[in-house]
């Protein structure tokens, strides 16, 4: 009777840190459901355990802003088997307040911020880069919330903190520093407009610009173009609003606002010079 032997088999890889990056890349351009699936399928592969509580913090990251409450809860009772649970507790709070940012309800995030504030643990120095993340968390509740004096001393706070790339200490913030620094742009800009100072916001929007990237180089440039147009320069305006066209797509840049403004600044300088066409 002859045996078949069995090849020995080959040893599972662990997750690398470059797959957990193309799922965090995912996720910071909006593709929410794709990198949830990914780091899911990474979940059930990883062996590091550090890696693993990465993972699960990134689950929480998507499954929030897509209302996965389900997923949620599953990857806040698996971090809450890890040690010091309550620090894991509070990084959970605040993923959620951004979530609740994302999904239009900024008191509900002001809530749970202030209720990481009072734990205390955002004093701590192994927290800083945690309470970065708070303080800018709670500067966009408050922009929404159009109480703007509050919310540029919250974004001011964060920027302070790390006012440039070479200032952020660790990987997390190296990672996170870009979009975190022209997030702090957008709502300072966005603060200015309610506060009806436009020349700062011009000059943030296009700080905005300088630093931004792909698709949030877009938004950055409706920005400059939308700040031009309530100056009433509309000529300028009309040049930027044409230039995005030809710009990578952002879905925070709807082609109907588009053509909107290009229509607006249109009309007014027809209006102006009514026998001249402006193209």
């Amino acid at each position: 009777m002859s045996r078949v032997q069995m090849e020995p088999k080959e040893p599972q890889l662990d997750v690398t840190e470059k797959e957990i990056d193309a799922a965090e890349k995912l996720r910071g351009y909006g593709e929410l459901s794709t990198a949830l699936a990914m780091t899911q399928d990474m979940l059930r592969r990883v062996q590091d355990g550090d890696k693993r509580m990465r993972l699960l913090f990134d689950v929480l990251r998507c499954s929030t802003q897509l209302r996965a409450d389900s997923v949620t809860d599953d990857a806040i009772r698996e971090l809450e088997k890890y040690p010091y649970p309550e620090f894991s507790r509070v990084l959970a709070n605040s993923i959620r307040a951004y979530a609740e940012i994302s999904l239009g309800r900024p008191q509900d995030a002001l809530a749970l911020l202030d209720m990481n504030i009072e734990t205390g643990f955002f004093e701590r120095e192994d927290f800083r880069a945690h309470k970065y993340d708070l303080c800018l968390y709670k500067g966009m509740a408050l922009e929404r919330l159009s109480r703007w004096n509050e919310a540029l001393e919250w974004l001011e706070k964060a920027h302070a903190m790390y006012p440039d790339e070479a200032s952020a200490p660790d990987q997390y913030m190296r990672r996170h520093f870009g979009w975190a620094e022209v997030e702090i742009l957008f709502n300072k800009a966005r603060c200015m407009y309610g506060l009806n100072r436009y020349d700062e916001a011009l000059n943030l929007s296009k700080r905005a610009y300088d630093l931004a990237t792909g698709g949030t180089k877009t938004v950055a440039m409706m920005y400059i173009a939308n700040t031009l147009a309530m100056q009433g320069k509309y000529s300028e305006a009309l040049r930027f609003y044409i230039q995005i066209q030809g710009m990578p797509p952002s879905k925070s840049v709807p082609a109907d606002q588009l053509q909107e403004g290009i229509r607006r600044c249109m009309d007014y300088l027809e209006k102006l010079n009514p026998l001249s066409k402006t193209f």
